[in-house]
């Protein structure tokens, strides 16, 4: 069964069919066969289905210049036309993009993208709100990101734009003690035998070394390092066991932490 997308727009020249190329584009990269149906009301031009291209720089042109195939251009003048032709207007493809409004009179689309001018607030009365409603016009930037949120919305084992994120923090009575600046000061001292050292590895001024881990064993009320004689770091430093107790809780939690936001994944 193929996923059908609806772009619409309240007037012309708003991007859509600039939106529905790079649909296709993105959609075919991803190895998805995609068909292109523009539905056009009206008078002008022949009535009827019309397939193929289609003059140089028309809508389907660039449909099939953007890797759609098949693509189809069907001029009615009534919903009633338009539903006995449905069957023929269905191509067999993984996707379909109607570029459309009056589609969604006849089919439940996977998602509804609609365009709004400038001077819109609200869009059109539809059966079904649309899914995504952005404001035109469009440029191909910026429908390249539209796309990208679509596809991740309806077809998301090709590839989301969205994911999931967060700090990792050990906190002390609810209030955050360790984050990744401060765990990477532990490690960096423990690594270099040296306050002086660990300012060096890390870029961190060296009295900005000292004064947060200061200020963390303050509030723990224990030593996470204790230096030997020799001046401002030139004696050395080492972990306290408490000190690698915390790097070890640390390294466990981080793994369990990146475990959580991985199963969380869109």
């Amino acid at each position: 069964m193929s996923v059908n997308i609806v772009v619409s727009s309240s007037l012309r020249k708003l991007g859509k069919t600039t939106l529905c190329c790079s649909l296709s584009r993105l959609l075919s990269g991803a190895g998805q066969d995609v068909a292109f149906v523009k539905l056009s009301r009206g008078t002008h031009g022949a009535p009827g289905l019309h397939a193929g291209p289609g003059r140089k720089d028309s809508d389907t042109h660039r449909a099939a210049a953007a890797s759609a195939s098949p693509v189809l251009l069907y001029r009615y003048s009534e919903i009633a036309g338009l539903a006995e032709e449905l069957p023929s207007l269905t191509p067999s493809a993984s996707v379909v993009i109607w570029e459309s409004a009056s589609i969604l009179e006849l089919i439940e689309p996977d998602i509804h993208i609609h365009i709004l001018s400038a001077d819109e607030k609200h869009a059109r009365s539809y059966m079904h709100e649309p899914d995504l409603l952005l404001n035109g016009p469009l440029d191909a930037k910026c429908a390249d990101g539209i796309s990208r949120l679509a596809i991740g919305l309806v077809l998301p084992g090709l590839g989301s734009p969205f994911s999931m994120g967060g700090k990792h923090w050990i906190n002390l009575d609810d209030e955050p003690l360790f984050g990744e600046g401060r765990i990477a000061l532990i490690r960096a001292v423990d690594e270099c035998g040296s306050i002086l050292g660990a300012s060096r590895l890390t870029g961190v001024p060296y009295k900005r070394v000292w004064l947060l881990i200061r200020d963390t064993e303050e509030r723990l009320g224990v030593r996470l390092i204790t230096s030997g004689r020799g001046g401002a770091g030139g004696g050395g430093s080492r972990l306290t066991a408490f000190g690698r107790r915390m790097l070890e809780l640390w390294e466990r939690s981080e793994i369990d932490f990146n475990e959580m936001l991985e199963r969380l994944e869109i």
